[in-house]
């Protein structure tokens, strides 16, 4: 049993033909490439969103709570207020409303002590999940400062998903280039094998011809010496050469052998 195994396994090898192999080689190669290009290429474009995202977050802060109105971006900002103690929305809309609802229940449960105390400085964010009831509405990204005009603390917030849909399209993007690229050279590539493999096509069928036919004439396909085609066949008309040459001194010899025989 094992050894029908160990037969199927090397007929199944064997079905699987030189062109094939290489081909399959090729795009193995090519995907581990492109794979190794996109996941460095996305960590550095996440990391340069990430940092952008942070920025202009930062700098819509340092705007007056007066200036501020939502954008199309997605900017939400409530202010903060120390007397009396209350969350003020500065923009309308649902994602301010839910963020109003985050803030203050973070402000009641004293978390937000370490964002709104006297020590805090612009530039400083944190994540922030807010809801609608029992669903997940966004999580932002909130920075705090406080507020120059008054003695309250100004928070503004955006919607992470403006910086992961950017990293997402663009992965989205790169998986179907790639897979286009792959296809292209699963087309291109089986061509350019089989161009690149035609002269060992035409060498075998010299050498059935020699073997059949017993045609000691035919000699392979002339090819660029530079190549290990053109090598090969080189040096296989050589050995045909000689081939010929001694079966010609063979023939000479048995006819020399008959002639003094029949002298004789």
């Amino acid at each position: 049993g094992r050894d029908e195994r160990d037969e199927g396994g090397m007929s199944g090898s064997r079905r699987l033909s030189r062109r094939a192999r290489m081909l399959v080689l090729l795009i193995c190669v090519t995907t581990m490439f492109l794979l190794i290009m996109g996941t460095v290429s996305t960590v550095i474009l996440a990391r340069n969103v990430t940092e952008q995202f942070k920025g202009n977050l930062v700098a819509e802060s340092t705007r007056s709570p007066a200036d501020i109105d939502e954008h199309p971006n997605g900017y939400v900002a409530v202010l903060i207020t120390r007397r009396p103690s209350s969350v003020q929305p500065l923009t309308a809309s649902t994602t301010t409303a839910a963020l109003t609802a985050a803030v203050t229940s973070l402000l009641r449960q004293g978390a937000l002590r370490d964002y709104v105390g006297p020590g805090i400085s612009v530039g400083r964010t944190f994540d922030l999940p807010t809801t609608v009831g029992p669903r997940l509405l966004a999580v932002m990204r909130v920075v705090t400062r406080k507020d120059s005009g008054g003695p309250g603390v100004l928070v503004v917030a955006q919607p992470t998903s403006a910086a992961t849909g950017t990293v997402r399209r663009f992965i989205i993007a790169e998986l179907i280039t790639g897979g286009a690229l792959i296809a292209l050279l699963a087309i291109g590539g089986e061509w350019l094998i089989g161009r690149g493999l035609e002269p060992l096509g035409q060498m075998a069928s010299t050498a059935h011809d020699i073997t059949s036919r017993g045609d000691l004439t035919a000699r392979m396909p002339e090819a660029d010496d530079q190549t290990e085609v053109g090598l090969l066949g080189t040096a296989i008309n050589t050995m045909l050469d000689r081939i010929q040459q001694a079966f010609g001194a063979r023939l000479r010899s048995e006819q020399k052998v008959r002639e003094f025989a029949a002298d004789a």
